[in-house]
């Protein structure tokens, strides 16, 4: 971060770890100890419950109702919100069935449903686990012409509207890309953008963790989608194109 001018600030010189590495983390040990969908869904369940006794902070309100619901007995723990919570679990199941788009699919649907109810959650989810697919069995960014393709998900007309939003609008400069998305005050929790601001960043040569600072907004899921982004492209990519000219050095 030093490199490019930015330094950690929230508690002096130091920052903190966020909810997204935890379910990062505890979405890899449920899929590690599981073998079906019906066991991985049971076991990230019972993983969550656990983890809201460490009193963990920033955590969403959705994410925070739905535990609570899980802890009381519900089996439909999910609530119905757009909140870019199921976001931060998708890398790892992405990953993990990059050649199997079923079961890719599935384990996100159970993923997600577990906190967030809503078609916008689970179409965005799938969408965004389909880009992190292609760059972990390509190791490259994707041609602009070949996104509406990769972010096809489940039918559903507002993911579909913003990712054409983002295609049309992903030449824009950031200033202009987050007026078009309605963002100024900062890129908010909602799944849609969080999910297209990621991508957004990509195609820049100004490094992607600029583009969130200046920006604004949730920071930490958006962080951690692009880090997760930025660690299945080859170094060689980075570079191609000047996108990344910076890391040359």
């Amino acid at each position: 971060f030093s490199y490019y001018g930015l330094k950690q600030s929230l508690i002096f010189k130091y920052g903190l770890t966020s909810d997204d590495n935890d379910h990062l983390i505890i979405t890899a040990k449920a899929l590690l100890e599981t073998n079906s969908v019906e066991e991985f869904k049971k076991s990230l369940s019972n993983k969550l419950k656990l983890w809201l006794f460490s009193l963990p902070i920033g955590i969403g309100a959705t994410t925070l109702k739905s535990i609570i619901k899980l802890l009381l007995g519900f089996k439909n723990s999910g609530i119905k919100s757009e909140g870019n919570g199921p976001l931060m679990r998708v890398p790892v199941i992405a990953l993990n069935f990059a050649h199997d788009s079923t079961l890719r699919n599935s384990y996100i649907k159970a993923s997600t449903e577990i906190t967030h109810k809503s078609p916008q959650s689970l179409s965005a989810s799938i969408g965004v686990g389909n880009f992190i697919t292609y760059l972990s069995n390509n190791g490259k960014i994707p041609k602009k012409e070949e996104l509406n393709k990769i972010l096809k998900s489940i039918e559903e007309p507002i993911w579909e509207k913003y990712c054409e939003l983002l295609i049309k609008n992903i030449d824009l400069n950031l200033d202009d890309f987050i007026r078009v998305i309605e963002c100024q005050n900062g890129v908010t929790g909602y799944i849609m953008h969080t999910a297209i601001f990621s991508i957004y960043t990509l195609y820049h040569e100004q490094h992607p963790f600029e583009q969130i600072i200046l920006a604004g907004g949730d920071t930490d899921t958006i962080g951690a989608l692009v880090g997760s982004y930025l660690s299945l492209i080859e170094r060689e990519q980075l570079s191609e194109n000047n996108y990344f000219p910076k890391i040359n050095n």
